[in-house]
């Protein structure tokens, strides 16, 4: 009876070997599939990111290429004026603030000179009217659509005088 006890014995103690070599093996695999799952995800958020750094750098070369045409023309608001570092330059040129609707104000009524005159003679045009009216004209010129105000607007808080 000893014998069929041992080899019973022996037999449990291998099959229970061989269930958690199994269940090591498949931990491992698991393991690996969510490192390869992981990595996978890795790569694909560092391939968002560098798709976000190169529109990035790619926005920043574009207001450089902006600002570097607003110095042709002889904009105003750019005397004295130092900035160059491209973040900044993308901020000024790109961030709603009460200069870039300046800037905007003054190359619409380059285009369109009964433009400007019109703010200067109702002196009560505060942002809003002055943002309705880029837009307006903006749609006018085919550079936005007609309720596009969000993309002219200044920044929360900044009047326009």
């Amino acid at each position: 009876g000893f014998e069929n006890g041992d080899n019973d014995q022996k037999a449990a103690q291998a099959r229970k070997r061989w269930c958690e070599e199994k269940w090591e093996n498949e931990g491992e695999d698991e393991d690996e599939n969510e490192k390869e799952d992981q990595d996978q995800d890795q790569d694909q958020d560092e391939d968002e990111d560098e798709d976000e750094d190169e529109e990035d750098a790619q926005l920043s070369l574009e207001a450089l290429r902006v600002l570097e045409r607003l110095k042709d023309i002889d904009c105003p608001f750019l005397d004295g004026l130092y900035i160059t570092g491209l973040r900044t330059i993308k901020q000024f040129l790109c961030t709603p603030s009460i200069y870039r609707l300046l800037i905007l104000e003054w190359l619409f009524a380059r285009l369109y000179p009964s433009f400007g005159d019109s703010f200067e003679t109702v002196p009560d045009f505060g942002a809003k009217e002055k943002i309705t009216e880029l837009t307006r004209l903006g749609h006018e010129l085919m550079l936005c659509g007609p309720d596009d105000q969000d993309l002219i607007k200044t920044g929360e808080g900044l009047a326009v005088t």
